[in-house]
């Protein structure tokens, strides 16, 4: 792995801390475009726009009205999860800037496309300024201060909210077709989109699986596009009411007492190991599944496919015989699972690579300090 990638999977671990109060992003303007307000069940943006005509205005995170006078020929995206919404609108010709690397290899052609990051992972404004873009759309991670200078240099900046739920991708969609000109493809991606969570749904079993998400040390609780995929494809999310961030940290008390019979990781991070987690259900039956970590953390329209594989793991799981003890016997070693074909079942998507892509707010400064430390050791230069 490069540095630069292990730099945006770090980054991510410290902005999964989420929206604290008085974090240094803005959490998302009541009344703001984008910001997702209704629940993923219903069918958001699944109708074509009757109005696809420019100038288009529409009020972004930091509570500014942006006007697009016409359609841009010239896109930058500063959020891996807007490059691949605009690939799915089939206007990736469009974006002539994103950040480039893992977190957005798997988008064909995005590499031939000029890098506006940083090594860090934090935005390279000169760069995006040098490329004359009509339109550039941030992500919640990009401070109120960056977009600010963006304006001043006299870009047209559109900050997009927070995602915490299913429904804030098409709402996403929406917005991006209707910037581009292209609502009639807009239509088409949420259809597909709600259509194949219409079918996860109706596959999800009647007995749902406790599913604790592990990513570092942190996972997802309610409020978050990752609580509802998992939800969705048929588990219970056992941190739904942990801590008071939408990316808290997952304590061994709450595994010890939820007792996880699916532990759910993204491929970039480790399974954790030891008490408690080995005397879960899901160590002692080896019921550990590896998404694709792109997939899993932007919230794209193929957040699908890690679904789909949470779906189909979920379906199939197992009980522990009620006369086997899950807790661990005084002198004997516990059971770790095995990071090996059979004991961790790593599902194959079209998107490879590690990385994480745009999620919210900054965390606790130590946090990033020691996920720094500890992570650059490892890495191969």
């Amino acid at each position: 792995m490069q540095v630069r990638g292990t730099l945006s999977v770090l980054a991510m671990v410290a902005l999964l801390a989420a929206v604290a109060p008085g974090g240094a992003l803005a959490a998302p303007t009541a009344g703001a475009d984008g910001v997702d307000a209704a629940p993923a069940s219903s069918a958001v943006g699944t109708g074509a726009q009757n109005d696809c005509s420019f100038p288009v205005s529409r009020t972004d995170a930091t509570g500014t009205r942006v006007t697009v006078s016409e359609a841009p020929d010239r896109v930058v995206v500063l959020a891996p999860s807007a490059a691949q919404t605009m690939w799915e609108l089939n206007e990736e010709d469009r974006v002539v800037g994103l950040p480039t690397g893992p977190t957005t290899a798997y988008l064909e052609g995005s590499q031939n496309r000029t890098d506006v990051t940083n090594r860090d992972g934090t935005v390279n404004r000169e760069q995006v300024v040098g490329l004359e873009p009509d339109l550039v759309l941030a992500p919640n991670i990009v401070p109120n201060e960056t977009v600010s200078q963006l304006r001043d240099a006299g870009l047209t900046v559109y900050k997009v909210g927070f995602g915490r739920s299913l429904a804030a991708i098409t709402a996403k969609v929406s917005l991006f077709g209707r910037f581009t000109g292209a609502c009639d493809r807009a239509a088409t991606v949420n259809e597909e989109f709600n259509g194949t969570l219409d079918e996860i749904r109706a596959d999800a079993p009647e007995d749902r699986p406790r599913v604790a998400y592990f990513f570092f040390n942190f996972t997802a609780s309610e409020g978050t596009f990752i609580h509802e995929a998992i939800e969705t494809g048929g588990g219970e999310n056992i941190a739904a009411d942990v801590g008071d961030r939408p990316y808290p940290r997952l304590s061994d008390e709450v595994v010890a007492d939820r007792n996880p019979q699916w532990v759910v990781r993204p491929s970039s991070s480790s399974l954790p190991s030891g008490e408690p987690w080995s005397s879960t259900d899901a160590y002692v039956l080896d019921q550990t599944l590896t998404v694709d970590d792109n997939l899993i953390s932007q919230p794209g329209p193929r957040v699908v496919e890690p679904m789909r594989n949470m779906s189909e793991a979920f379906a199939s799981t197992r009980q522990v015989p009620t006369d086997t003890p899950t807790s661990t016997p005084a002198g004997t070693e516990p059971a770790t699972p095995t990071v090996t074909e059979g004991a961790d079942t790593t599902a194959t998507t079209s998107a490879g690579g590690t990385g994480s892509g745009g999620q919210p707010g900054f965390g606790l400064v130590a946090v990033l300090v020691a996920a720094v430390l500890g992570t650059l050791a490892l890495v191969r230069r």
